[in-house]
């Protein structure tokens, strides 16, 4: 897991363009890490390449948190692996 979070973390970090230690797994999207909608579709594009997962872009709208992005990336992965 602690790999997977830092995955996500430095993927958010760059797509972002925020320094790594601002992306803490409480980390705000919109307030934190002011995450507009072009920002929103720059992770969710960035996160379906890196993770090779398909994500429906209405399920972005439950991230608010780094946590979110994170938790939802594991449970992708893990239904994939089945």
């Amino acid at each position: 897991m602690a790999s997977l979070e830092n995955d996500v973390k430095a993927l958010l970090a760059q797509e972002l363009e925020v320094p790594i230690h601002e992306v803490t797994t409480t980390a705000d999207l919109k307030k934190d890490l002011t995450v507009n909608a072009l920002g929103k579709t720059q992770m969710l594009n960035a996160i379906r390449e890196r993770f090779d997962v398909y994500i429906e872009e209405e399920d972005t709208d439950q991230f608010n948190t780094t946590q979110d992005v994170i938790k939802y990336v594991e449970t992708k992965l893990w239904w994939y692996s089945l």
